[in-house]
């Protein structure tokens, strides 16, 4: 009774002081290509109650016996002590995401790609000075990336023996694995002498004879999407975009430029059927400019307009009756005319008014001077 009694009690002590080695994770973790994923880990040991040494965090993938591609290690200890696993996460592709002194090991992956698919396996290591410090997963996790078919390159490959155009190679990539097609632009569909090898689990490459006188077009397909590319490459989307808003932007510079031309009256135009009879006026650059003059003439004998350019001599033959004074200047520039300083003094019995003379602008239209 007394040795039953000692051995139920040894047991409720080893119980609760002592916990067994143990590790939980996932069987399986699906992502999709470019995002992040956390790989879960947590686990238990005999001294975790008053351990106070170091914890090694290792993850290893592929095979079981690898080497781990991503180590750090932390002092389990409430204040102070070495932590190496506290690196910023935006610092790195990997890092752990939990706190190793909470027993959680987590590792978060940034950035996916399609190469990270695998098998990822959990492992920590104690600095016990007894027995068995480290353990790991058997099984471990599998993280599935998913992406849609895509093709990375489209390229013409030279014939590396004798003639002969080359061939044409089309590198795709996916996961679920993608299908390759050819089409010609007077075959079709392409079956003949297309060959597909895998490099990669997840890529693939597939080539076919190139004769120049097609355009060939590859086509990339899985359960996600599909994928295609042509050669020789046509005008992409973007560039005729570009091309459209350089024109556009051209005809916005220059009818903005003959705007302003016009306003500062830089343009003008020889247009109007009206003058048609004084067309040359616009294009002869010798051509006078008459200046604003004062004309006085007797207004007691002008009946008309025409009276002022009337040239007859009166009958007598001594005197004319339409007398008329004026100070005319003629120059050869283009520049403003400028008014006569001069004015005649006037006789007795002499009767002046200014009459204004106009000249014909390029546009077609008579200015008053």
């Amino acid at each position: 009774m007394l040795q039953a009694q000692l051995f139920s009690l040894f047991s409720v002590i080893t119980g609760t002081f002592s916990q067994p080695w143990s590790m939980t994770v996932p069987p399986v973790v699906n992502s999709t290509i470019g995002g992040d994923v956390v790989l879960p880990c947590s686990f238990t040991h005999p001294k975790q109650q008053d351990y106070p040494k170091d914890i090694t965090v290792q993850w290893i993938t592929r095979q079981f016996h690898d080497k781990p591609f991503f180590q750090c290690k932390v002092t389990n200890v409430t204040t102070g002590g070495m932590n190496e696993c506290s690196v910023p996460e935006s610092y790195q592709r990997f890092s752990v995401k939990g706190d190793p002194k909470q027993r959680d090991l987590s590792l978060l992956i940034r950035d996916l790609a399609v190469t990270d698919n695998g098998v990822y396996f959990c492992r920590v290591e104690l600095d016990y000075y007894w027995g068995d410090g480290k353990w790991q997963t058997a099984s471990g996790t599998q993280l599935n990336i998913i992406a849609k078919a895509q093709i990375l390159s489209l390229s013409w490959v030279e014939a590396s023996l004798g003639p002969g155009n080359g061939s044409l190679r089309c590198v795709v990539e996916g996961n679920p694995p993608s299908t390759i097609t050819w089409f010609s632009s007077s075959k079709g569909n392409i079956d003949p002498g297309v060959s597909t090898i895998g490099t990669h689990p997840f890529q693939w490459t597939s080539s076919i004879p190139f004769f120049t006188q097609e355009v060939y077009t590859c086509r990339a397909e899985n359960s996600l999407g599909r994928a295609e590319r042509r050669f020789p490459p046509g005008p992409t989307a973007l560039t005729v975009a570009l091309s459209v808003c350089g024109v556009l932007l051209l005809l916005l510079l220059l009818g903005m430029a003959l705007f302003y031309l016009g306003k500062r009256g830089y343009l003008s135009f020889c247009n109007s059927e009206k003058i048609k009879q004084q067309s040359e006026l616009c294009t002869d650059p010798a051509i006078a400019v008459v200046s604003e003059t004062s004309i006085y003439a007797n207004v007691s004998e002008m009946e008309s307009p025409q009276s002022l350019y009337k040239h007859d001599s009166p009958e007598d033959g001594n005197m004319e009756l339409n007398l008329v004074y004026s100070d005319v200047q003629l120059n050869t520039t283009t520049q403003s005319p400028q008014r006569s300083s001069r004015v005649p003094i006037p006789d007795e019995g002499v009767h002046y008014a200014i009459v204004k003379l106009g000249w014909v602008n390029c546009r077609g239209t008579t200015e008053r001077m």
